[in-house]
């Protein structure tokens, strides 16, 4: 009755993050408030963990002695309070040693600005691999030093994290999920659980080459159904989709007229480079594909952007993409994916057979070439190492 109005109150979406620990009699009661908070989503930020405290206990006792250590008890057996402090203290160290580990190279204040702007404008030039010729004052370099410096920041994470926060778990992972009796809860709505699912993803044994999935019923052990099943993959899929479009797909500090390697595009109009085996609605895509190096030193043999053709389509929970069935100038490994505008879960899909040249001038023009996005490092990285593998075998047929 008081938390919650005192929440949509003080917490708006630049509150930041934050937990809360319940320091209450009523302890059986813990359950009812974090249901009835989950309804608040639209009204406040969540807090990232709820857990709570016996009050009673020290009451009863008069004993305040072991508080503290109490409590970090219980956030240390908590995971997701447990990995957010951490995770946080560790963002706080780097984010200080990142910062001065830069500015400390310029120690004289009367030098400061201009010096510091030459050295984040070499950072952002070197991030971005833009050449010289191309940076104009519309292209916004100040966003790519900021992601060179997270590049900074995540190595000196990774000197600082040391020990392991969290024990997972090696030998499986488990997945509850709450279910209701007309069907599964909906994205961003949680409903009343009447019932509870354990998923149990089981690790590879020796001599099978799949991953199984049991159904367990924490109350009645019920008939595994495909239904059942089907529901648990689509929702754990959903997840996953949401996941990897934050760890390889960037829509930050994209321009329609900066033509740069990892940009993919949507074909409007017509063109060869649109894949002649569409599947029903789907939407045709290329990718630039111009080698960094290249790009960088613009060195670009045919002086085009080399594109390569590809596609977008739903992904069908029946018929999963298998890559060692289909053939091998496709790359599919992009899924499952959740992109912008797309209610349903994607799979994108390139075709290292159908490798082209665009004139520039065409990729900046929306009309014919609209940009949807950037594919992270990471993914280009592989998709060039994968499009040069299926290059190279492709071979010579001499007759003798």
């Amino acid at each position: 009755v008081i938390i919650r109005p005192l929440l949509k109150k003080i917490v708006s979406e630049n509150f930041g993050s934050y937990g809360i620990v319940m320091w209450t009699k009523h302890y059986e009661d813990i359950n009812v408030f974090k249901n009835k908070i989950q309804n608040d989503r639209d009204d406040y930020r969540l807090p990232l963990f709820v857990v709570q405290m016996d009050k009673e206990k020290y009451l009863r006792e008069n004993n305040f002695q072991n508080i503290l250590s109490d409590l970090e008890q219980i956030l240390t057996n908590n995971i997701a309070a447990n990995f957010f402090i951490n995770w946080a203290n560790l963002i706080r160290a780097g984010r200080d040693k990142t910062i001065y580990s830069i500015f400390e190279l310029i120690p004289d204040y009367q030098k400061q600005d201009k010096n510091l702007e030459f050295l984040l404008f070499k950072m952002a030039q070197n991030y971005t691999g833009i050449p010289f010729d191309k940076i104009d004052d519309g292209y916004p370099l100040s966003m790519d030093a900021i992601k060179a410096f997270n590049d900074l920041l995540v190595s000196e994470i990774n000197l600082s994290a040391s020990q392991e926060i969290i024990n997972f778990n090696k030998e499986n992972t488990i997945f509850i999920l709450s279910s209701e009796d007309k069907g599964w809860f909906a994205k961003n709505k949680i409903l009343t659980k009447k019932k509870e699912l354990i998923i149990k993803k089981i690790t590879k044994e020796e001599n099978k080459g799949k991953i199984e999935w049991n159904i367990l019923n924490n109350l009645t052990q019920r008939e595994k159904t495909t239904d059942i099943l089907n529901s648990a993959k689509e929702e754990i899929i959903s997840l996953f989709s949401e996941l990897n479009s934050k760890l390889f797909l960037d829509y930050v500090n994209i321009h329609q007229d900066k033509v740069i390697p990892g940009n993919v595009y949507e074909i409007k109009g017509d063109s060869k480079l649109k894949h002649p085996e569409l599947p029903n609605n789907s939407t045709p895509i290329i990718i630039e594909m111009t080698p960094p190096c290249d790009f960088s030193n613009t060195k670009s043999p045919y002086a085009y952007p080399r594109v390569l053709s590809g596609y977008i389509t739903d992904l069908n929970i029946s018929n999963l993409p298998n890559k060692n069935t289909n053939k091998n100038n496709f790359y599919n490994e992009l899924w499952p994916i959740k992109l912008e505008g797309k209610d349903k879960t994607q799979i994108i899909i390139f075709d290292f057979s159908i490798l082209g040249f665009v004139e520039e001038t065409d990729l900046k023009d929306s009309s014919k070439y609209k940009l949807l996005f950037r594919v992270k490092d990471k993914l280009f990285a592989d998709i060039l190492q994968k499009m040069s593998t299926y290059i190279a075998r492709l071979g010579l047929p001499i007759i003798r």
